[in-house]
């Protein structure tokens, strides 16, 4: 169910208590565009090496409130969770942009084998991303998983698990889009959950 601006800063005060109240305008402004983009074709995610086209087509939440990205100067963790919680509570698609075909661990995309394999990855499986084909670390700067932390577009798939969203297909040109399955767990969704699960991933991940 979507939030009304007093709900929305009740949440937000809960996962990230020191945001000034400024910042929690914005927030919910942010909020309030992905709530809107369900009629638009839905929300559109990726690694900015990747979104090139998307963000040129779209444009940046953050230079106009007819953006549809959150990307670009001004971006913040807490606007970034507020955008995508407001594309959950609308039940939008949400598109991940590849770069051109998903790459597997330890193929020809990844010479330096740094990304975790399907055997390997037991303990650090977010489901739909970082098994077979993790697109967190296809960029100029790769990220092994074992440094133990999530890079943002894996936190919104954690995010997208989570709160009632499954893979919906693989599009030829790389694109993964997921839609909206369970809209009870999605109405329930909160910021507060959201945050306390990204940080007990990052724990697991820490430790294994």
């Amino acid at each position: 169910m979507a939030y009304n601006r007093k709900e929305f800063v009740k949440d937000m005060k809960k996962a990230y208590p020191n945001v000034p109240e400024l910042e929690l305008h914005f927030g919910y402004l942010y909020y309030a565009n992905a709530l809107s983009q369900f009629g638009l074709g839905g929300l559109t995610i990726g690694l900015i090496p990747n979104l090139k086209k998307e963000i040129e087509e779209m444009g940046s939440i953050f230079d106009s409130s007819a953006g549809r990205m959150c990307v670009g100067d001004g971006w913040k963790i807490h606007y970034n969770d507020s955008f995508i919680m407001g594309g959950i509570h609308g039940h939008c698609d949400f598109t991940l942009v590849g770069a051109n075909k998903w790459i597997e661990p330890g193929g020809k995309g990844d010479p330096n084998r740094q990304l975790v394999s399907n055997k390997d990855a037991s303990k650090n499986v977010i489901n739909g991303h970082s098994t077979a084909l993790q697109l967190d670390y296809v960029s100029e700067n790769m990220i092994p998983v074992s440094y133990g932390c999530l890079k943002v577009t894996q936190r919104e798939i954690a995010a997208l698990n989570l709160f009632g969203y499954s893979i919906q297909e693989d599009k030829a040109n790389g694109n993964r889009v997921y839609n909206c399955t369970n809209v009870g767990k999605a109405d329930a969704a909160t910021m507060e959950e959201y945050v306390e699960h990204v940080s007990a991933l990052q724990k697991a991940i820490a430790a294994s």
